[in-house]
């Protein structure tokens, strides 16, 4: 039993990272939507998470969650936005996953034993 706890134990772990990183990119997700709704209304990308959830559109929690992923916001206005969910908590896994104004989620995470996690698309 020791045997098989300790084979199936990285295909577990991955199976948990998976999960955060579908967690992550569901957030990511909103924010690109709630981005979406801010440019609708304003004609310009807000420049802050809680710009977005001051006006109601995005979960107030959002700007300050910060395990086991802190997600920030990058550039804003006319131009375009990116907007960021970086692995913490977790002396194992590390990474990083972004979504831009193309709604394009890109990044992957990964841990010390070679394995990669990457959210479906």
């Amino acid at each position: 039993l020791g045997l098989l706890s300790a084979m199936a134990w990285p295909r577990f772990d991955v199976a948990c990272e998976t999960t955060r990183a579908e967690d992550a990119s569901a957030v990511l997700r909103s924010v690109w939507l709630a981005q979406r709704m801010h440019w609708l209304e304003h004609g310009s990308f807000a420049h802050s998470l809680q710009e977005l959830s001051d006006e109601h559109l995005l979960d107030k929690a959002v700007p300050a969650l910060t395990q086991p992923f802190a997600y920030s916001l990058q550039n804003g206005g006319t131009a375009g936005f990116a907007v960021q969910a970086q692995r913490t908590g977790s002396q194992e896994w590390s990474g990083i996953l972004v979504v831009e104004e193309t709604g394009e989620l890109t990044g992957q995470l990964q841990d010390g034993k070679g394995h990669h996690v990457v959210p479906a698309l």
